[in-house]
């Protein structure tokens, strides 16, 4: 089975995966030269499930890939800012290309994809 772990907030390694689960964080968005371009965290496509291991890699939810899409940044909107990062866009925006930045260029044209997931199972 295809697997992810997720990583936190620099002090707080488990904040993203404690926000998966308590229901806010909905979504993962990465550029998309970066997609699925690490062996042990292959692409997704609707319907994959998919084991959300947190920094340790103990295995913490079980979660089913909704929708998959590809956009530019400069098309993300408040909507996906709300399910990957429960932030307004304007944060956003401004957190992706501090984080990012450090090892792509974040323009507006810049090929980013979106995985919306549901909770199968909290393991």
């Amino acid at each position: 089975m295809k697997s992810l772990t997720i990583w936190g907030e620099e002090g707080d390694e488990n904040s993203h995966i404690n926000e998966i689960i308590a229901g806010r964080k909905k979504a993962f968005c990465t550029p998309e030269a970066w997609f699925g371009t690490v062996d042990s965290e292959p692409e997704t496509v609707k319907g994959d499930q998919i084991i959300l291991k947190d920094p340790s890699g103990k295995d913490r939810v079980l979660a089913e890939i909704t929708d998959v899409r590809h956009l530019s940044f400069g098309q993300a909107d408040e909507k996906l800012a709300l399910d990957v990062l429960d932030c307004d866009l304007q944060d956003f925006r401004d957190a992706h290309r501090f984080y990012w930045g450090e090892e792509i260029e974040v323009t507006d044209d810049l090929p980013i994809v979106a995985e919306y997931f549901r909770i199968v199972e909290i393991l």
